[in-house]
């Protein structure tokens, strides 16, 4: 890999990539990257061995990696492909002070988007960077053509020969959707979700409301009606919000198939989100009984809500499941 000189320093990476991880064993590497990029308007952060930077990854997802080649406990090239895996939306770099054309093709084969050799200067490195980031999101804007493509070919009942298959859909599901949903952050991932819980919440309230002596004047059908049309909203929020719900992060089984999350990590998530919204939902309950609502027309709607809820807690197993 050919080093390039009389790369300014002052070209600016892109606006949409602010956060680093710089993974190198040596802190004279990783303190000159922090001061080089942090000059570049990157919140950066450093890591002296793979599990810890194996477990920062786990913690938030990053726009750039910078990762040395030699280093205990795990060689870079296998940690480069972890993380490749993990966020494959992240632009990753490996430095490394024994450079050899081998050494460059098989870290790009294991997910690296550049390679540039040690010592560098800042120059050097940050032109690495632009170029990486640059790239992918070149990768970014056709992998976005090709969900789009996907989308109109679905669009249409008659099949063809430009549409995609099930497994072509899935892996999009699996790199985008999944992984996307898997490095937010817990906190919110954890707001988020108290949200959505209040949101589908204030949809069921708000159906209830509208429904609770609407079948004796209108009919059961008219009802049943307005009362699906009034707890969209509720679905509405959650969509406007970006708020997380259970029932959307089911998603994540695409991605755990596909190899780009572990089990664990997507069985973690899952608990986060349903305790999550069951606290919103009861929030949004708690509401509902201190604010006096449940007293319209002399509890009526009280009585309904409860028979509501006791009918759906009470419906049998397989019942409930379908």
């Amino acid at each position: 890999m050919n080093r390039r000189r009389g790369v300014g320093a002052s070209v600016k990476p892109s606006r949409e990539a602010r956060t680093m991880l710089v993974i190198d064993d040596e802190t004279i590497v990783r303190e000159s990257c922090r001061r080089i990029f942090a000059g570049q308007g990157y919140e950066v952060t450093t890591a002296a061995s793979a599990r810890e930077a194996l477990r920062e990854a786990s913690e938030r997802a990053f726009d750039v990696i910078l990762c040395d080649w030699k280093m205990p406990e795990m060689d870079g090239v296998d940690v480069v492909e972890v993380l490749d895996k993990r966020s494959p939306d992240t632009a990753i770099i490996m430095i490394s002070g024994y450079p050899s054309l081998d050494r460059a093709t098989e870290v790009m084969k294991r997910g690296a988007v550049d390679y540039v050799p040690k010592p560098f200067t800042p120059e050097e490195i940050v032109g690495v960077v632009n170029r990486a980031v640059s790239r992918r999101r070149q990768a970014q804007a056709r992998e976005m053509a090709r969900v789009e493509r996907i989308a109109r070919s679905i669009s249409f009942p008659v099949p063809s020969f430009d549409d995609q298959p099930p497994a072509t859909i899935a892996e999009t599901v699996a790199r985008k959707v999944g992984v996307g949903k898997i490095t937010s952050p817990w906190l919110s991932v954890l707001v988020l979700g108290v949200l959505g819980g209040a949101y589908i919440a204030f949809g069921g309230m708000l159906a209830s409301t509208v429904t609770f002596d609407l079948a004796a004047r209108a009919g059961t059908g008219l009802a049943r009606l307005a009362g699906g049309a009034v707890f969209s909203l509720g679905l509405m929020l959650v969509v406007i919000a970006g708020a997380e719900l259970f029932t959307g992060n089911n998603l994540m089984v695409s991605s755990a198939m596909a190899g780009t999350i572990g089990i664990g990590r997507m069985l973690q998530r899952w608990a986060l989100v349903y305790g999550a919204n069951f606290v919103g939902a009861v929030m949004l309950a708690f509401l509902f009984v201190f604010s006096g609502l449940w007293k319209t027309s002399g509890g009526a709607l009280g009585a309904y809500a409860v028979t509501v809820a006791a009918t759906k807690v009470n419906l049998p197993f397989i019942e409930a499941l379908l």
